[in-house]
């Protein structure tokens, strides 16, 4: 798809978010089965939560727009998943596990993708 308009820009951009943030909602669970440590399952289980919020958010800001909430594949964060389950799988249950996710959880983060979207709506909105 060609994009034209910043506003095309902006739907797009959300449509990978959108899809970054239901991949995650997926993933967490089955990273929350796999960790043994009660904080980092905590930890875990918080997030899914702002995740669900993301969402919810992403939903609100499509219908704003006028725009069905769709995904739009987000490579970066499949991959990212990806690379995470086969650190958190190649390790040794217990502490090693924990450590793998973790080190997944810190490099798997949506948030980048969020501020370049936040900005063009504000360009829009001038």
């Amino acid at each position: 798809m060609s994009v034209e308009t910043l506003n095309e820009l902006l739907v797009s951009e959300l449509r990978d978010l959108y899809d970054a943030e239901q991949r995650l909602t997926k993933a967490i669970p089955k990273l929350v089965e796999s960790c043994t440590h009660t904080d980092l399952v905590d930890a875990l289980d918080k997030h899914l939560g702002q995740t669900r919020q993301h969402v919810t958010r992403l939903e609100e800001a499509f219908a704003a727009l006028g725009e069905e909430p769709k995904a739009e594949t987000c490579a970066g964060m499949k991959g990212l998943i990806s690379e995470g389950d086969d650190h958190a799988g190649d390790a040794e249950e217990g502490s090693v596990r924990d450590a793998a996710i973790i080190g997944a959880a810190l490099t798997g983060t949506p948030t980048a993708g969020a501020q370049p979207t936040r900005t063009h709506h504000e360009s829009l909105t001038r």
